[in-house]
């Protein structure tokens, strides 16, 4: 079992904590002279009052140790944590009234009493004192530690979302790699049935090419828009196969983009679903247009086709399908929601937009 980590506070935060208190204190007690119509400088009251709280600057390494074993708030025997500490108080009560008496005197009353006398004079009330001192020592130790606590928890919850995160778009993504594959497969075995065995070969010689990369990138969430235009220049060759002259394709990348990175795969199940659903009952050419430049300091990836179009308010239309319900979803889980926006009109094609971060690539 791993051992929990003791408490690690910065010494400037306790000088801090105990300046802090001091100059309230001095300053308080400057005005309480200033009152009674008794002569006094403020600074120099001021300092009067420094050493005494700074000297439990000093104890806060002492303190520290005993809370690590004494912590009281999670203590199984809270009643023999808190004699403990009452104890510790006591003995650094002493010593700093011993400390600070004798420096007193030194400065007060050398010449007039003894240090005994002295010392009698002040020390019950100022021993009281270094009572509320400790405890107050003790309430800013156990904020620190709860603060630090509740930031490690709040980290350690981060992380374990990011993992969920993480988890989630691997799946996502295996989701994808089957369903692309089944659909190619279904077109080599089409052509093969056609007897079209030379576009059946240069088929699988293009899936072949295409599994290498998306196998490369198979522990990737984000790829460059090279890359990804690549891929899906790899999967419309293979459709241009499919359907010969009836489809046809064309980029339009602005060379600022290439670099940049987007979510892996998130062409492919959009270009299908034209292919799938556009060319339903299209007279004529099918034609997809993919387009990438820089907007507003924001990527923009634009895929348009010529095809049927739909109604936009049918939004079943968008949970047809593994692959665009599953694109959408990526999206909005690696840069939130809005991220995408797919326009279409009945017999006027469809155009998805993708609006994403500017990310470099860092590798190059």
């Amino acid at each position: 079992m791993k051992k929990e980590s003791k408490s690690n506070i910065k010494p400037i935060y306790i000088i801090v904590f105990w300046t802090i208190i001091a100059l309230l204190y001095g300053g308080q007690s400057y005005i309480s002279y200033a009152l009674d119509g008794e002569r006094c400088r403020f600074w120099g009251t001021i300092l009067e009052h420094v050493p005494t709280f700074l000297i439990w600057a000093f104890f806060s390494p002492i303190v520290l140790r005993i809370l690590d074993k004494y912590p009281i708030m999670n203590s199984k025997n809270k009643s023999l944590d808190l004699l403990n500490h009452i104890g510790v108080a006591t003995v650094l009560g002493m010593i700093s009234l011993i400390v600070i008496g004798t420096g007193r005197w030194l400065y007060y009353g050398l010449g007039r009493v003894t240090l005994i006398e002295y010392t009698k004079d002040f020390s019950l009330a100022w021993f009281i004192y270094q009572y509320i001192m400790y405890t107050a020592m003790l309430l800013f130790l156990l904020t620190i530690n709860y603060y630090k606590k509740y930031k490690d928890k709040e980290a350690r919850n981060i992380e374990l979302q990011k993992l969920l995160v993480e988890s989630q778009l691997s799946s996502l993504k295996m989701q994808l790699h089957p369903h692309f594959l089944f659909n190619t497969l279904n077109t080599i075995s089409m052509l093969v049935r056609m007897d079209k065995k030379d576009n059946a070969n240069k088929v699988i010689s293009r899936l072949g090419d295409m599994l290498r990369q998306v196998l490369l990138s198979k522990d990737d969430q984000l790829v460059t828009v090279e890359q990804e235009l690549q891929l899906i220049g790899k999967y419309l060759s293979i459709e241009s196969i499919r359907f010969e002259e009836s489809l046809t394709y064309e980029f339009k990348l602005d060379k600022n983009t290439l670099n940049c990175r987007v979510p892996d795969m998130i062409l492919q199940p959009i270009v299908e679903n034209s292919i799938k659903h556009g060319m339903k009952s299209l007279n004529g050419v099918m034609h997809i247009e993919i387009k990438s430049f820089i907007e507003n300091e924001r990527l923009k990836i634009e895929a348009k086709d010529n095809g049927k179009g739909f109604d936009i308010s049918d939004e079943g239309f968008l949970n047809n399908g593994i692959g665009l319900k599953n694109t959408l979803e990526r999206c909005e889980k690696i840069f939130g929601k809005n991220q995408v926006e797919i326009m279409s009109k009945p017999g006027k094609g469809t155009t998805a937009i993708f609006t994403f971060p500017l990310i470099e690539n860092k590798d190059d």
